[in-house]
C-alpha cells in the first residue's frame, strides 16, 4: 500500500508495508494501527535524514554538527537531488530536493530522472544473464568473435583466453563492449532489449537507454550542472557507451531494481533473474566486484554499492542486503558526491547503519617556522591565487573571490579543512624550497606552484 504525505518536498512516496496483522476480529483496527506505526516511524527517518546531515570529519574535543539538507545544497552549489530509501526489502520513501534547472526553476519531483553514469552498468548486467540462463551466452566462453570491429587489442580488455562475458560485467574487459555483444545474440537494439528483459517487467517507466532522450521523458529530466552551479552547455551530454552510461532513470526505479534482485537473491521471487544469477550479481567474482555491482563488508554488514557519474551528474547506490535497506542519492551537479556522502551519513544515523560514520580528527601544533615556509601565494591558473598566510596553529587560504578558510595539520606536509573537507600536501624540491601543493578534495584534484 501507497500513500503520500503532505510535505515541504517537491515529490515524497511512502510506502507501508511489513505489518502483520493477526485475527479477523481485529483486522481493520490492526491494519490501521499498523500503517500509523509505520507512518509515523518513516516520517521521523525523513525528518532526521533531512536535518542530520554530517561532515566528513570533526575536530577532538567537538560534537559533530546535523547540518539540514538544503543549506548544505546551497554551500555545495547543488541544484538539485532526488533520494529513495529501502526498508525491508522494498522502497520506503522517496523524494525530490531543489530545482531540475538552475535557470527554469523547475522542482524536482519523485520522479524527476538524472543521468546513472556507472550505475547503468548492473542493469545491463541483468539483461546479459537473462540470456546466460537461456543458453544463449556462457559468462566464461570467449566472445571476441562476436565483437568484431571493437577495440580488443588492449591489454587490459583480452586477456589470455580472450574476452568473456564474466570480464565484462566485472568491468576488467571494457563495459562498452557489451551492447554489441547483446545485438548479436538477440537481433535487437540494446535500449529495445533493455525494455523486454528488465525495464518493463519491473515497471520502471522512467528509465531508458535510448539516445538522444524522448522528447515525452525530457518533461521530467534534469539539466546537468558544473561545480560553479551552472547548467553545461546543453543540458546534458548523450553518452556514446550505452550500457557503460548511458541509463537515464529517477532513484524510485533504481532502488526499485536494486530490490528485485535482492528478493530474487534471498529466494524470495522476483521479475528479472534467476536466484543463482541474482547471487552471482552480489558475490565477489574478481577483487571486490561482483557482476555489475562492488561488495564490501563482511558477515550481515555486508554492502553492495556503485557510484556513477557523468558531466554534469553524479549518483549513488548503497544496499544491505541482511538488513533489507539501501538508498539512492541522484544529483544534477558535478559536486553531487560531496553532499551524497553527507546524505548517506545521515541515512545511516536514521537507520542505524554500520557505514558512512564522521572522523575524528586530533589538533596537531607545528613549529611556527614549519607553518612560515608555506606562507606566500599559489597559482592555480593566472586568474586564480591562493594567499596563504597562518594564524597559531593553523593555515589560512584565502582563494580569489572567496572566504578564507583554515587548514588544520594532518602531518608536517598534509594539512586539511574541515568544511568542506579538503587536504593539501606542500611539496618541495631538493634544496627544501616549497614550490607549490596538490589539493584534494574526493576524487576532485588541483596542483597549484608557489609564485612568491
Amino acid at each position: 500500500m501507497t500513500t503520500r504525505l503532505p510535505s515541504r518536498l517537491h515529490g515524497l512516496s511512502l510506502s507501508i508495508h511489513g505489518c502483520a496483522i493477526l485475527g479477523i476480529s481485529a483486522l481493520v483496527f490492526l491494519a490501521v494501527g499498523c500503517e500509523t506505526r509505520q507512518e509515523s516511524l518513516t516520517k521521523s527517518r525523513i525528518r532526521k535524514v533531512e536535518n542530520g546531515l554530517l561532515r566528513a570529519i570533526y575536530l577532538k574535543g567537538q560534537r559533530p554538527e546535523k547540518l539540514s539538507l538544503d543549506a548544505r545544497m546551497q554551500f555545495y552549489k547543488v541544484p538539485g537531488l532526488g533520494i529513495a530509501v529501502m526498508d525491508r526489502n522494498a522502497l520506503e520513501w522517496a523524494g525530490g530536493y531543489g530545482v531540475r534547472d538552475s535557470h527554469s526553476r523547475e522542482p524536482v519531483t519523485a520522479d524527476t530522472i538524472f543521468q546513472a553514469g556507472e550505475l547503468s552498468q548492473p542493469v545491463a548486467a541483468a539483461a546479459a544473464l537473462q540470456l546466460v540462463d537461456k543458453g544463449r551466452l556462457d559468462l566464461d566462453a570467449d566472445v571476441s568473435a562476436r565483437l568484431h570491429g571493437s577495440d580488443l587489442t588492449r591489454t587490459d580488455l583480452a586477456g589470455k583466453n580472450g574476452t568473456t562475458l564474466r570480464g565484462i560485467l566485472t568491468r576488467a574487459s571494457g563495459f562498452d563492449l557489451l551492447p554489441k555483444l547483446l545485438e548479436s545474440v538477440t537481433s535487437s537494439s540494446f535500449p529495445s532489449l533493455m525494455n523486454e528483459t528488465v525495464l518493463g517487467p519491473l515497471g520502471m517507466k522512467n528509465s531508458t537507454f535510448t539516445a538522444p532522450l524522448p522528447e515525452a521523458m525530457k518533461i521530467n529530466a534534469a539539466s546537468g550542472h558544473g561545480r560553479d552551479g551552472r547548467p553545461i552547455e546543453g543540458k546534458w551530454t548523450d553518452s556514446p557507451a550505452a550500457a557503460a552510461s548511458g541509463l537515464w532513470t529517477s532513484p524510485s526505479d533504481l532502488l526499485s531494481f536494486a530490490a528485485d534482485i535482492l528478493r530474487t537473491a534471498m529466494g524470495k521471487g522476483g521479475k528479472v533473474l534467476t536466484a543463482g544469477q541474482a547471487r552471482a550479481m552480489l558475490t565477489p567474482q574478481a577483487g571486490n566486484r561482483g557482476l555489475g555491482f562492488e561488495i564490501e563488508g563482511a558477515g550481515t554488514d555486508i554492502r553492495f554499492h556503485l557510484q556513477g557519474r557523468t558531466r554534469g551528474f553524479t549518483c549513488s547506490l548503497d544496499v544491505y542486503p541482511y538488513k533489507g535497506q539501501g538508498a539512492v542519492v541522484m544529483t544534477n551537479s558535478d559536486n553531487g558526491f560531496l553532499i551524497t556522502e553527507e546524505i548517506l551519513r545521515s541515512v545511516s544515523t536514521a537507520y542505524e547503519w554500520p557505514d558512512f560514520r564522521p572522523r575524528e580528527r586530533p589538533l596537531y601544533r607545528l613549529d611556527p617556522s614549519i607553518y612560515r615556509q608555506y606562507v606566500g601565494h599559489y597559482e592555480i591558473s593566472p586568474d586564480y591565487i591562493l594567499d596563504v598566510s597562518y594564524e597559531d596553529y593553523y593555515l589560512v587560504i584565502r582563494p580569489t573571490g572567496q572566504a578564507p578558510t583554515r587548514f588544520f595539520v594532518e602531518s608536517q606536509t598534509f594539512f586539511f579543512s574541515v568544511d568542506p573537507y579538503v587536504r593539501i600536501q606542500f611539496l618541495s624540491d631538493q634544496k627544501g624550497n616549497v614550490t607549490g601543493f596538490i589539493l584534494w578534495q574526493q576524487d576532485f584534484k588541483q596542483e597549484a606552484k608557489k609564485i612568491g
